[in-house]
């Protein structure tokens, strides 16, 4: 018999699909805004000079490629509890080192429906891999309202309204700062109220933060967390280190999970290794050793910080640059709301055709919702880039 026949096919990734696309595109003034990593001004996935010294330094040391155990190198996670949370109780915080954050994420999902929790609640505008990784962990997935494409804020009455609706046995998932892919996070007062209403309600939250340090800070990017971590005795967090410390490829991310009463610290920490365990056993040992030697070094952390600084700084004047030059064009659209979103990412408003003609007739090549990488545009493709988008719309 042949078995493999009896496969169904899957779909494509929409992001990585993407990139293979424009590997194959042979054109010179390709332009890739799709798959959301930093750029440099040359277009060039950004290395850290503070994680070229941290590699400097581990070379020399010559140190064992040994394996780590199941949750991680205790170093590296004593060290990005602080980073996070500053002080912190052992006996109430747990964290485990992941295979990126989507590691994390697969893991809380097989952790929450070990706990009886049966749907989760996402944004209807979110990471697209997050149904994915949830579903696959057995929990139904439902979605809330977000944003309103048209009048570009966030729906807080409806999201409100639904959660407010949710069944018990219920999850929320919330995008902590420079939310994927519209760029536009709730303010303090409407996290106050969603943070209130959960609490409320008594669902239970996921945080997922990908991209502090691009917003408005890195301490003022934490602000949702430090918001839950005084209003809730019990939430996961799943963190990625890929942006803020440009360790794609490392794959780094981690597992937090917050039991203020103790209780059950043990518990969390032997099902986090379970689930590891069924699916890679243990982390990769490079990138966090990376990590771990610049947060013990006071002069790389603070290189490390001046770095993260000056991209935020420079996606806020990419930002500035990109409307100046919609609006010098002629388009008669409204792009202003870009200056306000946070981030990576920016939504432009296109429909599907539009998109692919943007990819077709120019090489520019975006996500199909029309979400743009802010970080991969630069003085020298703007232009090209505007002019494209302006063809489109006429």
């Amino acid at each position: 018999m042949n078995y493999l026949s009896n496969l169904k096919n899957k779909p494509i990734d929409p992001i990585l699909g993407l990139t293979v696309l424009f590997h194959e595109d042979t054109r010179p003034n390709k332009v890739n805004l799709g798959i959301g990593a930093y750029k440099s001004e040359d277009g060039e996935v950004v290395l850290f000079q503070s994680v070229h010294e941290a590699e400097r330094y581990l070379w020399e040391e010559k140190r064992s490629k040994s394996y780590l155990p199941i949750d991680g190198d205790i170093v590296f996670k004593e060290e990005i509890l602080k980073l996070i949370y500053g002080q912190y109780d052992p006996k109430t915080h747990f964290c485990a080192h992941t295979a990126g954050c989507t590691a994390a994420l697969k893991v809380s999902g097989n952790i929450l429906t070990s706990m009886g929790i049966q749907t989760i609640y996402l944004p209807d505008l979110t990471w697209q891999n997050h149904y994915l990784l949830y579903s696959m962990s057995g929990l139904k997935t439902e979605t809330y309202p977000y944003f309103d494409l048209e009048k570009k804020t966030l729906r807080l009455t409806e999201i409100l309204e639904v959660l407010k609706n949710a069944p018990e046995n219920s999850a929320v998932l919330m995008q902590v700062g420079c939310h994927n892919p519209v760029g536009r996070d709730p303010n303090e007062e409407e996290w106050e109220a969603i943070t209130n209403l959960i609490a409320e309600k008594n669902l239970f939250p996921i945080l997922d933060c990908a991209y502090q340090g691009f917003g408005d800070g890195f301490t003022e990017d934490a602000y949702p967390i430090r918001l839950y971590s005084s209003k809730f005795s019990q939430y996961f967090l799943c963190y990625s280190f890929s942006k803020n410390f440009g360790l794609y490829g490392e794959r780094v991310g981690a597992f937090f999970g917050i039991d203020k009463t103790g209780q059950f610290i043990d518990k969390l920490r032997d099902n986090t290794k379970h689930f590891i365990r069924g699916a890679y056993s243990s982390p990769g040992i490079h990138g966090s050793r990376i990590i771990k030697t610049i947060l013990q070094s006071s002069e790389l952390k603070a290189s490390w910080e001046e770095e993260l600084s000056e991209m935020q700084k420079r996606l806020r004047s990419l930002r500035c640059h990109f409307v100046e030059k919609l609006k010098a064009s002629g388009i008669s659209r409204n792009y202003d709301y870009i200056q306000k979103d946070k981030g990576l990412f920016s939504l432009m408003g296109l429909s599907k055709e539009q998109v692919i003609k943007l990819r077709e007739n120019f090489g520019v090549y975006i996500v199909e919702n029309s979400r743009i990488n802010i970080a991969a545009l630069s003085m020298a493709n703007l232009d090209y880039v505007v002019d494209a988008i302006k063809q489109i719309l006429n």
